[in-house]
């Protein structure tokens, strides 16, 4: 008998029948519903030096422009 390897988009797929989207939390590495983590994204300081720098903030409309990362609303994690 032949076993074939699932791939890694089978997988992604497969992790959440109901169909809503999975995300991975940045702290802990394992797979949840978007709407279990929150959403964060590095957004311009606004300090007007044009440095560079940026400031983490919660995403909390999930809608700021940027990749973002999802993280456990759990301090432990």
């Amino acid at each position: 008998m032949i076993q074939r390897e699932t791939s890694a988009r089978t997988q992604r797929s497969t992790v959440n029948p109901s169909g809503g989207p999975v995300r991975t939390c940045i702290g802990c590495r394992k797979r949840e519903l978007a709407v279990e983590l929150l959403r964060v994204v590095a957004v311009d300081g606004g300090n007007g030096t044009g440095n560079g720098s940026s400031v983490v903030t919660v995403d909390v409309a999930r809608k700021l422009p940027g990749r973002g990362a999802w993280l456990h609303p759990d301090p432990v994690c």
